[in-house]
């Protein structure tokens, strides 16, 4: 039976994709640093410290902490989004939400954002209020891939992993959620590649194509 849905925040409740893809990229300019856009996307759904740590490795940035990289990249993205003036709540995603709780459905968020964007970004939406627990990238020691936010969400629910569901974007996202042994759904509207299609057990591309009755359907079938 289902009893909870874990949504991932960038991408799949809000595009902010784009924005963090931008600062990314003017910072790997100021360095000096020359990376495809395949290398930086594989890094979509994981933590800022996962990724600076493995490009200072791989590039050989010496003199610059890791935790000075990922202070960089949090105040530029701050700065854009308290100036960002298009940031939206995905369409049909209060509908779901509401159809859910009438439910009884327990609602999580669990993000590789930092406290200080998952704050900024829940404010601006205003949706404080919907989730009965989040999780962000500052709670957990392993960042996505690796399943620890969602058995930590699946935790603070106090619900099994058969009960729940993830709503993901990114691969990283999809295979942390499927190694906590839960049911995921690939919300693919703001996907920037393809990577994990086949790693997904459902995708759908609006959430006004999701309700309870069809999670429910869905999960007894597969």
């Amino acid at each position: 039976m289902l009893k909870g849905v874990i949504f991932d925040m960038d991408g799949v409740i809000v595009n902010s994709e784009p924005l963090y893809i931008e600062v990314g990229k003017k910072i790997f300019l100021d360095l000096d640093l020359i990376i495809s856009d395949e290398e930086y996307y594989s890094y979509i759904g994981s933590s800022l410290n996962n990724m600076w740590r493995d490009i200072k490795e791989k590039y050989q940035l010496k003199g610059i902490p890791v935790e000075q990289l990922c202070d960089l990249s949090i105040e530029q993205i701050i700065n854009r989004l308290i100036n960002e003036e298009n940031l939206r709540l995905e369409n049909g995603f209060s509908d779901l939400i509401q159809d859910l709780k009438s439910n009884s459905v327990k609602i999580a968020l669990a993000t590789s954002s930092p406290d200080e964007i998952v704050k900024i970004i829940l404010d601006k939406l205003n949706i404080n209020n919907i989730f009965d627990t989040v999780i962000s990238g500052d709670m957990v020691t392993s960042s996505k891939p690796d399943p620890e936010i969602f058995r930590k969400a699946i935790k603070r629910l106090d619900l099994l992993p058969e009960e729940c569901v993830v709503i993901e974007d990114s691969l990283n996202g999809i295979l942390a959620a499927k190694r906590s042994g839960v049911f995921c759904i690939r919300y693919t509207k703001n996907c920037i590649n393809n990577d994990g299609l086949l790693s997904a057990d459902w995708m759908v591309d609006d959430f006004k194509k999701l309700n309870y009755k069809k999670m429910v359907q869905f999960i007894k079938n597969s």
